[in-house]
């Protein structure tokens, strides 16, 4: 069929399945390794966080998939978090296997303390 095409085994065609699934209103790409061979620039078509997941290796994508199982919002936070912070696979799986998504969401803050509150109330009077 295409004698120099590879990477299609049964498990990364379900992960491209899976990976459709997920993200089905995404227009194909290249691999992130081929812009580098080009100097011209392919435009995307849609809204840009959903282009952020051409921005990651194929390998953090299954890894994504794998973790967030079919929550994109979810999904697109670590494909955000591990390009700002430029993640290698072992610390994206460390931070999807210690839920950084929920604790992010959770952090302690002591804006509306009591002690806040107080003050607030008497600058206020």
């Amino acid at each position: 069929m295409l004698p120099d095409v590879k990477s299609f085994s049964p498990t990364n065609l379900k992960y491209m399945r899976y990976f459709y699934e997920m993200y089905p209103s995404v227009q194909n790409r290249q691999q992130v390794g081929d812009d580098f061979n080009e100097i011209t620039n392919h435009p995307q078509v849609g809204d840009d966080s959903m282009r952020l997941i051409f921005n990651i290796p194929w390998g953090h994508n299954k890894i994504i998939i794998d973790k967030c199982k079919g929550d994109v919002i979810k999904a697109l936070f670590y494909v955000r978090r591990t390009i700002e912070n430029n993640w290698s696979r072992d610390v994206l799986l460390n931070f999807l296997d210690t839920n950084l998504y929920k604790r992010e969401g959770k952090a302690i803050t002591n804006f509306m303390s009591p002690l806040v509150t107080q003050t607030i109330k008497k600058t206020i009077v």
